[in-house]
């Protein structure tokens, strides 16, 4: 079991005080400091191209090794477990949390906007780290693939829908066990996200819906759509409770059925989100690219995919891309790289810490190595252009 210390601003001013991570925890970790006159020697990043970060000097991780009594704050709630193997196997054993610090009133105009909302949230990085020192296992969001069928042609999906031509449905009963044999090793999931291809084509929607709406270990249930269609009434109102929530991604004129579909979730109350989807990432192609280990690196830890575990057809996958990329037979995993559970057999000697190390203890998977990554700040493109349209 792993102790975090707690870190106590003014007990290590004459230390050499670095940041490991420089994201958004990292800027809140910084912000507090400085809030408490503080000012850190560096942040730590696995990013070998950065070299500074909000006026402060960015490391490589590796850089620990040459550094006299560091102090090292953990900035990140969803590589604290990959964080702290790194310190251990070097030897390093002043680390700490960063809840108390989070603690502190700082002037919150000076954060970026996208720090504002993770500020608003920062209750999740001490679940994270109670969640690791107490051995469970807490997953933010996970995908649960229902259907490779989809009422769009778009040319540059994620998930590669176009490319199935004998598009399926997946079986009912083999989803729920498997996805149950997760559910055996988890403690929470925040968000259950449901999806497909189209959720709504799936004809099995409500049962699954209906299945887990009352398991306490799951917050919530987010069925993504497209709003291309209008789903039935009946379906509306049979998955229709307050642990629901439909989320439309709105591709302006494609999501035809944007303002009905709100119209009908209202009726039912029935939460409904509308996000705004009007830009993409360009993932690029399913060649291999042959990248160093170092750009695998920087190419994982900068991908929103990354951050999205995707439960397709009874195995556990990093990110969708992943997964349909093995469906569709342009790559295969390797055994370290997917979770069957498809059945007793198959997972029987699987842990939480091993799903842990899965999901948030790795520097790269080998489906890296097919795809561009999903940056948020580069490869920017039109969202949900249609094959023909161009």
């Amino acid at each position: 079991m792993y102790t975090i210390k707690e870190f106590k601003a003014g007990s290590y001013v004459n230390n050499k005080i670095l940041i490991y991570g420089a994201g958004d925890f990292g800027e809140l970790c910084l912000r507090c400091l400085q809030a408490n006159q503080i000012e850190p020697y560096a942040f730590l990043d696995r990013r070998a191209e950065m070299d500074s970060y909000l006026s402060i000097k960015v490391l490589p991780a590796t850089e620990i090794r040459n550094i006299d009594n560091p102090v090292v704050l953990l900035a990140s709630n969803r590589y604290l477990k990959a964080m702290i193997d790194f310190l251990e196997e070097n030897e390093i054993s002043n680390y700490y949390s960063i809840s108390l610090l989070l603690d502190t009133d700082i002037d919150e105009s000076l954060l970026t906007d996208h720090a504002k909302e993770v500020w608003k949230n920062k209750i999740e990085y001490k679940k994270a780290v109670d969640d690791i020192c107490g051995e469970r296992l807490w997953v933010n969001n996970i995908d649960l693939v229902l259907t490779q069928y989809c009422n769009l042609k778009c040319r540059d999906c994620g998930s590669l829908m176009p490319y199935y031509k004998r598009p399926c449905h997946f079986d009912l009963d083999k989803l729920l066990a498997s996805f149950d044999r997760f559910m055996t090793l988890a403690d929470r999931v925040k968000e259950l996200r449901l999806l497909g291809g189209e959720t709504f084509l799936y004809p099995h929607l409500a049962q699954v819906v209906n299945h887990y709406k009352d398991n306490v270990k799951i917050d919530g249930i987010y069925l993504y759509t497209n709003a291309v269609m209008l789903p039935s009434e009946e379906v509306i109102e049979q998955i229709a409770n307050e642990k629901t929530c439909i989320r439309i991604s709105d591709y302006g004129p494609l999501s035809k059925n944007k303002e009905k579909l709100q119209e009908l979730c209202q009726k039912h109350n029935l939460r409904c989100e509308v996000l705004d989807s009007t830009e993409w990432r360009d993932m690029g192609g399913v060649e291999k690219r042959n990248y160093t280990k170092e750009k695998l690196i920087s190419v994982f830890e900068k991908c929103e995919n990354a951050k999205c575990p995707s439960f397709c057809e009874g195995k556990l996958y990093i990110c969708p891309r992943a997964a349909h990329m093995e469906k569709l037979g342009f790559f295969t995993n390797s055994d370290n790289d997917v979770l069957d559970f498809t059945s007793d057999e198959a997972c029987k000697e699987f842990t939480k810490g091993k799903i842990e190390s899965f999901l948030f203890g790795r520097e790269y998977f080998e489906a890296c190595d097919y795809c561009n990554g999903n940056n948020k700040w580069e490869n920017k493109i039109p969202a949900a252009i249609q094959r023909g349209r161009e």
